[in-house]
């Protein structure tokens, strides 16, 4: 967990870890791999295949389970579904399954309970 007063850069840094933005000094590497001058199409692989985002504000889609919305992501790499939402319920801390968010919701406690994405394999 990250604390620190607003504007500490708290939300820069992940934001520079989860390859959603490129340093204006410095490198960023993970696993002894240079990621900070890829292009963005191998950072989205990596991205796909190494990170779980939970945004402040959800970006959940009405009408699909909460389990489903965490699911999304992962339908490009073409698992199975029930390899994939075994993954996306052990990275849960609830029953995901069942919760909708409601219309227009960007604090929904079932997805503030459940919206966990499992680590990629």
């Amino acid at each position: 967990m990250f604390k620190g007063p607003s504007g500490s850069g708290k939300t820069t840094l992940l934001t520079l870890v989860g390859c959603l933005a490129r340093p204006t000094r410095g490198r960023i590497t993970l696993d002894g791999r240079l990621l900070s001058n890829l292009p963005e199409r191998f950072l989205t692989e990596v991205r796909r295949h190494t990170f779980g985002f939970v945004f402040q504000q959800f970006h959940l889609i009405r009408g699909l389970t909460v389990l489903d919305n965490v699911m999304l992501p992962a339908y490009p790499l073409g698992r199975p579904y029930r390899e994939l939402a075994n993954a996306a319920r052990n990275g849960s801390t609830g029953s995901a399954s069942a919760p909708r968010p409601p219309a227009g919701s960007n604090g929904c406690p079932a997805a503030r309970r459940n919206a966990r994405p499992s680590p990629a394999p």
